[in-house]
């Protein structure tokens, strides 16, 4: 019987490809390459959609781009054969989305209120600083259009402590960012929960405004986020204060400046860039990514594995507001009630249909070989594409 000539990757190679290229990634050695040559995208692609992995080609083929890196690199080899032979399964390359991720998360239903780690809670909505942190994670000035972070509504003691037991309930060892907050409430809640992590939300302007309430976390040595907008004083004795990580509200080059500068006089920065009705070729160009960018990304595996099963950005945090009202995600419309937090929370991990689960699968980038590579969505690239500013990360090639 006449034998053919059948092209194949190795298990440990990841592909994917489109109609304008084909990536391989070599998951031992992390070394990647980028076909966009006629031939080696019809290979790829014709491989990716082989039932048993492996493709026929042709004796000319065998100059391939592909075909020849692949085989240089110990990624692949080329078999005769009479009949079309079967390659070993890899699932990084057949499964992905949400059913990667319920394949994965069975692994992980036990206990499952640990992966619940970071918790904000917004105690008066009428209080500015929940509105610069709203804007600061967001990274959008104005805030959400969801209905939760509008209200503005404030909670009591009785509100903070019902809702401090119930989150200490599914995670002790949840970290709770109060935000829009007293002097006179910190207080009450380090005294009535001093075994919780608690790390209050301040503005620059809060603290400078309240000497009862800097007395207080200085005299307790208290741990905070401090809220700036910049430019700032570098000698100010709060930026000093190194009890604290910064987040810093990034609108124009000169807020990167000054904040690389707080930086380099060892302050905690995150930086959080903002939106805002005049900086919008600014912002889309701290989103751009190079394919140079992506191609020297280190531990490419699990880059991955990680952008195809959860969105890094959201995954583990939630934010309750007052009146009981939970959500997953900022910019979010679904809102949960604090009393069925766990139980609708525990539907939803399993399920995998929530914020925590957003992955790279806009309309433009399921067909990219770049979309497991490229970063998590985040707030404001959400919000870019929902506008219609921006259909791509990949602007600067």
């Amino acid at each position: 019987m006449k034998k053919s000539l059948y092209f194949y990757i190795e298990p440990y190679v990841y592909i994917r490809g489109c109609e304008s290229g084909i990536i391989l990634i070599n998951l031992l050695d992390d070394k990647a390459f980028t076909f966009k040559d006629i031939q080696s995208i019809k290979i790829g692609l014709s491989l990716l959609s082989s039932p048993k992995r492996t493709v026929k080609i042709a004796e000319e083929d065998l100059q391939t781009p592909i075909i020849i890196v692949t085989n240089k690199n110990f990624m692949g080899d080329i078999v005769s054969a009479s009949s079309q032979p079967l390659q070993f399964y890899s699932e990084i390359n057949e499964v992905s989305g949400i059913e990667a991720y319920r394949k994965s998360v069975i692994y992980s239903k036990y206990n499952i209120g640990r992966f619940i780690s970071n918790c904000t809670i917004f105690v008066d909505m009428a209080n500015q600083d929940c509105r610069d942190y709203i804007k600061c994670i967001t990274g959008v000035e104005s805030i959400p259009d969801n209905s939760i972070c509008r209200v503005l509504s404030k909670m009591d003691k009785n509100d903070i402590d019902l809702y401090i037991n119930k989150l200490v309930d599914i995670n002790p060892n949840m970290t709770l960012n109060i935000c829009g907050i007293n002097c006179h409430l910190l207080d009450y809640i380090s005294e009535k929960h001093p075994a919780v992590t608690i790390n209050p939300i301040l503005s620059l302007r809060t603290l400078k405004s309240s000497p009862e309430l800097c007395d207080f976390i200085r005299q307790n040595k208290t741990k905070y986020t401090l809220l700036l907008d910049l430019p700032c004083d570098k000698s100010d004795i709060f930026i000093k204060d190194m009890i604290h990580s910064i987040y810093v509200k990034i609108t124009n080059e000169e807020d990167i400046y000054d904040a690389n500068n707080l930086s380099e006089i060892g302050c905690q920065i995150k930086s959080c860039p903002v939106l805002t009705s005049d900086n919008i070729d600014f912002i889309k160009s701290l989103l751009s990514i190079s394919n140079d960018d992506l191609l020297n990304i280190d531990n490419k595996y699990r880059t991955i594995k990680i952008n195809n099963l959860i969105n890094s950005n959201f995954w583990g945090k939630i934010y309750v507001f007052p009146k009981g009202k939970v959500c997953y995600s900022l910019a979010s419309d679904y809102i949960i009630e604090l009393n069925q937090l766990y139980d609708t929370y525990k539907g939803d991990f399993l399920n995998g249909t929530f914020d925590w689960t957003i992955t790279r699968n806009f309309s433009n980038c399921r067909f990219c070989m770049f979309q497991y590579l490229c970063p998590s969505p985040n707030h404001i690239e959400t919000y870019l594409r929902m506008k219609g500013l921006i259909k791509c990360l990949m602007t600067k090639d």
